[in-house]
C-alpha cells in the first residue's frame, strides 16, 4: 500500500488481486460486483466524499469485454435486420426466410456448444466467429434457396426441388 500526501490530500493505493473464472464469458464479472458493491459501501457510510478509481489489467479486460458485448448487440440487432431485409428482397417468401434462419440458429447453437465443449469456455476468437458463420451460413443458404425457388417456379415437384440444389 502507498500513500502520497500533499495539499491536504491523502491518496491511497489498494492492490487487489480478485479470484477470476474463466468458465465464464467475463471471467472478472463476479469480482467487479463484489469491488463495486465494497466501494459503494464505504461511500454510504462515513466516506461519502472518497473518489475510487480502478484500474490494470483485470479491469481494463474487463471493460473491454463490456464493451465488445454491447457492440455485439447493437451489430447482431442491425445484422439480423439487413439480412431480414437482403432475404426478404431475395426470396420474396417467409417460408425460406425462417428455413434460413432456423437452420442458421441451429448450426450456430451446436458449433458454439461444440467449441465450448472442445476448449472449456467462449472467448473474443469464438464471438468473431459468429460473424463468420453467420455470413458464410447466409450465404450457403441464399444460394440452395434460390435454386429452390427457381425450380419451384420451374413447375418441379417440391421434394424434387429440395434435392436438387443438395446434390449440387
Amino acid at each position: 500500500m502507498g500513500q502520497k500526501e500533499g495539499l491536504g490530500i491523502t491518496k491511497r493505493f489498494i492492490v487487489i488481486r480478485p479470484k477470476l473464472f474463466f468458465e465464464e464469458l467475463m471471467p472478472a464479472a463476479k469480482a467487479m460486483a463484489t469491488i463495486d458493491r465494497a466501494i459503494d459501501d464505504i461511500r454510504a457510510d462515513t466516506l461519502s466524499d472518497v473518489q475510487v478509481r480502478k484500474t490494470g489489467e483485470v479491469v481494463l479486460e474487463y471493460e473491454e469485454m463490456l464493451t465488445v458485448q454491447e457492440s455485439v448487440t447493437v451489430a447482431g440487432l442491425v445484422s439480423t435486420g439487413l439480412v431480414c431485409l437482403t432475404l426478404w428482397l431475395a426470396y420474396r417468401s417467409f417460408k425460406l426466410m425462417f428455413a434460413t434462419f432456423l437452420t442458421l440458429g441451429m448450426g450456430l447453437v451446436f458449433s458454439m456448444g461444440f467449441a465450448t465443449l472442445a476448449i472449456g469456455q467462449l472467448n473474443l476468437i469464438s464471438i468473431s466467429f459468429t460473424v463468420l458463420f453467420i455470413g458464410m451460413g447466409d450465404a450457403y443458404s441464399s444460394h440452395f434457396c434460390l435454386r429452390y425457388r427457381e425450380l419451384i417456379l420451374r413447375g418441379m415437384p417440391q421434394r424434387a426441388a429440395l434435392r436438387e440444389p443438395s446434390r449440387r
